[in-house]
């Protein structure tokens, strides 16, 4: 089977790895096939401080060896693994940069618990202003540009987040506090958000509001 799968000619191959960017160059070489679809991530770009297009330059690794993947190399891993791709396959390849992926089934408290937390009511800790933006995928929304890009035999590179300021943090808690409201929860939903204390916007949505209750002072 598996030399089958090596030897054969495909359609299109799809692959979503961080690691081993020789590996994804063997991955290449070995497939004929039409079409090459990479997940990789806006994570290949080193900051936010400026608005990010397509044609942004991406990270770089200073030890493209390493094998270990953190906050510091999984943007620039995944943008070494891009750039293998292209070389391998040019002109055949669909480079794919989700951002935060969420949708049914995230059980990465990243941004699921926040809409949790508001819809349980109370008093709660929240990073940063209710009036910052915020940007999201929905698992179903890349799963369906995905498959819609290998039937199309759609070719380049596609950042996948929804529009600029169309979420706002604030707004999202205050929305799912009145559908709470309108299901008959009881409990108001207050949330006290804090600026520059340095808590991590990316960290799972329990252990930030942990971090924000001690940078306010609440234990």
């Amino acid at each position: 089977m598996g030399s089958r799968i090596a030897s054969g000619t495909w359609s299109s191959t799809t692959l979503a790895t961080c690691r081993a960017t020789c590996g994804c160059r063997r991955n290449c070489s070995r497939r004929k096939v039409k079409q090459y679809v990479f997940t990789s991530s806006i994570s290949v770009y080193p900051n936010f401080s400026v608005p990010r297009d397509e044609s942004s330059p991406v990270g770089n690794c200073a030890d493209e060896s390493v094998e270990k993947v953190d906050g510091e190399t999984y943007g620039p891993l995944k943008a070494l693994c891009e750039q293998a791709v292209l070389t391998a396959l040019p002109g055949r390849t669909t480079v794919i940069r989700p951002g935060l992926i969420v949708g049914p089934d995230d059980n990465t408290d990243r941004f699921t618990y926040w809409p949790a937390r508001a819809a349980r009511g109370g008093e709660f800790v929240a990073p940063g202003s209710p009036h910052d933006a915020f940007q999201v995928i929905d698992a179903r929304d890349l799963a369906a540009f995905t498959i819609n890009a290998i039937e199309n035999n759609i070719i380049g590179t596609y950042n996948l987040v929804s529009n600029v300021n169309e979420f706002k943090f604030g707004e999202l808690t205050e929305r799912v506090h009145r559908r709470g409201e309108q299901a008959g929860q009881a409990g108001a939903t207050a949330a006290r958000h804090l600026c520059s204390r340095g808590i991590p916007r990316g960290a799972a949505g329990g252990a930030l509001e942990r971090d924000a209750r001690v940078a306010a002072g609440q234990g």
